[in-house]
């Protein structure tokens, strides 16, 4: 296969896809705005085409770049942005699912939308976070955990074991 078939089957790959890389940004970037996660969205897809890597999935790339554009965005505005303060914690345990997604710390966030929202598995969500699999592993079990925890009248998860008096 020509390497300007392959370039034009990945555009396509791209453009087919950017409404699932348009709903993950605006996922993980949260109640920012639409605009800035569908900029983060165009601007993975331009720069993914533009490279030329030809070999990898482009659409597993574009998510990566939306997750490192968005890293580097959070850490330009500043870790107090993405901080969750005790007073509010009562009134995200009673809101949406989005919202309460929208609220968890920017590493566990990135690991359920991956996994959850783009459906991928363990191994392509490592390579997209640019982690290990026990890493995201344990960062989706945190999230998982926040969520359970936030249901009403769900009790948070223990250990197996119990005290028996």
């Amino acid at each position: 296969m020509s390497e300007e078939l392959k370039s034009s089957l990945h555009s396509e790959a791209l453009h087919e896809g950017a409404s699932e890389l348009r709903r993950f940004a605006r996922a993980l970037v949260g109640p920012v705005s639409t605009r800035t996660a569908d900029a983060l969205a165009q601007t993975a897809i331009v720069r993914i085409e533009a490279a030329d890597r030809l070999g990898e999935d482009p659409l597993e790339r574009a998510f990566a770049e939306i997750v490192r554009l968005n890293r580097r965005r959070v850490r330009e505005r500043g870790r107090a942005a993405e901080s969750t303060d005790a007073a509010g914690e009562n009134e995200r345990r009673e809101a949406s699912v989005a919202n309460q997604i929208s609220a968890m710390p920017l590493d566990e966030r990135e690991g359920l939308l991956i996994i959850a929202l783009a459906g991928y598995g363990y191994e392509a969500a490592a390579r997209i976070l640019d982690l290990p699999v026990s890493s995201v592993v344990s960062r989706l079990m945190r999230a998982r955990a926040r969520l359970d925890g936030a249901k009403p009248g769900v009790a948070p998860r223990g250990g197996h074991l119990r005290v028996v008096k």
